[in-house]
């Protein structure tokens, strides 16, 4: 689905925090109620939810994150869905 859904700023702030993508920082971090994706020199992007674990890129096409948990609902990492194939992003600190 593609249709953005409303998640609580407590839902959203489980996300944040620092994660390694293919060598490259990728910060998750919340502006007022928006989860943005930052990844080291390149712009800020926002995210925008489209269920409870998976957000659409805003702005760019094709591309989506979807958070993965472990079995204690911790966030280990995420997976970036692009028109090339996906990538994981392992999350290394909150």
């Amino acid at each position: 689905s593609t249709t953005p859904v409303q998640l609580t700023k407590e839902q959203l702030e489980k996300y944040a925090g620092d994660y390694l993508l293919s060598g490259n920082a990728l910060k998750i971090y919340l502006k007022e109620n928006i989860l943005m994706a930052k990844i080291s020199g390149q712009q800020d992007y926002e995210l925008v939810p489209v269920s409870e674990s998976s957000f659409n890129v805003k702005g760019v096409s094709g591309f989506s994150v979807q958070f993965q948990t472990d079995n204690k609902g911790n966030i280990i990492e995420c997976i970036i869905n692009q028109p090339g194939g996906n990538v994981i992003a392992k999350r290394v600190s909150k």
